[in-house]
């Protein structure tokens, strides 16, 4: 009814979880009901009246703001279901994925785990430099949740923090005071750079890490 107020929302990312839709990066609408029965001033036949359209005003932005959707309606998004339990801190949603009972709410450069396993949504664990700019840069497999940045690719498992599959295994930042010759791979974070993408082979049990797509036309890529 013209009583009543809607919300609508832009946003970022979705993830669907425990039977709701959680949306991140929001940002919010107001729709304003139309009135009924308005006289057309640009009409000429008298006794002909018009409908003014509902109109649509933004009223709001929250690029670090999550909110989520009532039980099994995955499109509604009260107002006042958002879940600010990580805001403030200068950085953006850039992606939701979801594991475990557990919402991985990546942002520019840090990562929070938020528990969803009961009634209300706590967080549960914060990690600095995780963080990754594109939804291109994190995917999912059996083992876990795996995604790439500069400093290094990895795997969340719901078990403990998580593990850097790079560690140990290649040089992942490049010294400029070094003697060794440059080479196609000289360093982890050459070769991803800030847009490294990320892809899963399931049949084979492969996870597929791409060369930083805006360095060169062909890039080159590594397989774990």
């Amino acid at each position: 009814s013209n009583e009543s107020k809607s919300t609508i929302a832009k946003y970022k990312t979705i993830i669907i979880a425990n039977r709701r839709a959680y949306i991140g990066g929001v940002e919010s609408h107001k729709i304003l009901p139309g009135n009924q029965n308005i006289q057309d001033q640009h009409n000429t036949q008298p006794g002909i009246n018009c409908k003014k359209q509902a109109g649509v005003i933004k009223i709001g932005q929250n690029l670090d703001r999550m909110i989520k959707s009532p039980v099994n309606q995955f499109d509604i998004f009260p107002e006042e279901n958002f879940i600010d339990v990580a805001i403030n801190d200068g950085e953006s949603i850039t992606h939701l994925m979801s594991y475990n009972d557990r919402i991985l709410q990546f942002k520019e450069s840090s990562l929070y785990i938020i528990n969803i396993s009961g009634d209300y949504e706590y967080l549960e664990a914060q990690y600095k430099y995780m963080g990754i700019n594109f939804p291109s840069q994190v995917t999912e497999t059996e083992l876990g949740v795996i995604w790439v940045n500069k400093l290094g690719c990895f795997l969340y498992n719901g078990e403990g923090p998580p593990k850097n599959l790079l560690q140990d295994k290649l040089r992942l930042a490049s010294d400029e005071s070094s003697d060794i010759e440059v080479s196609q791979f000289f360093s982890w974070d050459t070769f991803v750079g800030n847009t490294g993408m990320i892809g899963y082979m399931q049949k084979m049990k492969q996870v597929v890490l791409f060369e930083d797509p805006s360095s060169t036309a062909s890039g080159d890529v590594l397989i774990l």
